[in-house]
């Protein structure tokens, strides 16, 4: 993965390094993910199949935006719940190797560390095995108040598949980030064969009035101006 430093990130990201917290506060899913490298076919029943290394990395809707924005040059923090013993340590080790502020990383005795394995068949989609773990127990209480504050915006991912972030808490929390001028960004996910752990519709803060362009500053007939809209189709 490509990893840079501080002098490479963009310049009004660099004296914030060192004073203040990162712009970017990525609340939601962290995940130990394990990829299987691509097989011809699904081993037979007992069958044990040798393969090249396993990779393990971090995954999850929270630390694949906190890495993909570090590789971006934007500088994330990230707010989620690990368990207590060594996929945890690597995780969280992980991360800060890349740069990631882990100090809103909640670790827990009751649950592990949230596992995906991938297994890639050649002409076939990928395959996932999944434990939630430890993603269970993230509450909008992890999502400290000074780290709302510090953020320019805040990502929460995962949404309505997370049962002990309830939507009326996070609304509280995302409500007195929005009043602070903080831009929020809500990346929902819905569950397959069971009900959402949620409504956004009822609860969150209402989004932002739509962005609507300036229109075209050139004088109408002029070189360069916009053509006008065409008319609907009558009937």
């Amino acid at each position: 993965p490509v990893r840079r430093p501080v002098s490479a990130w963009p310049w009004r990201y660099r004296h914030r390094a060192a004073l203040t917290a990162p712009p970017v506060l990525c609340v939601g899913i962290l995940v130990a993910d394990v990829f299987v490298p691509p097989l011809q076919r699904l081993p037979e029943a007992g069958e044990l199949p040798a393969t090249d290394a396993f990779l393990i990395q971090p995954g999850g809707c929270a630390a694949n935006t906190a890495i993909s924005l570090g590789r971006l040059g934007v500088p994330a923090a990230v707010c989620g719940c690990l368990g207590e013993y060594m996929l945890g340590d690597f995780v969280e080790r992980d991360l800060r190797s890349r740069g990631i502020d882990t100090s809103g990383v909640r670790r827990t005795v009751a649950c592990s560390t949230s596992k995906t394995v991938i297994v890639p068949v050649v002409g076939e989609d990928r395959r996932f095995i999944h434990t939630f773990g430890a993603n269970a127990e993230l509450t909008a209480r992890d999502i400290a108040p000074g780290a709302l504050e510090a953020a320019e915006v805040v990502y929460v991912g995962g949404y309505l598949i997370l049962p002990a972030l309830h939507e009326h808490e996070l609304a509280d929390r995302l409500g007195a980030a929005r009043a602070a001028g903080t831009r929020v960004v809500l990346d929902v996910a819905v569950p397959a064969g069971r009900p959402p752990a949620g409504r956004p519709a009822d609860a969150l803060p209402p989004p932002p009035p739509p962005f609507l362009p300036d229109p075209p500053r050139t004088p109408p007939g002029a070189r360069g101006s916009w053509p006008p809209a065409p008319s609907p189709p009558s009937g």
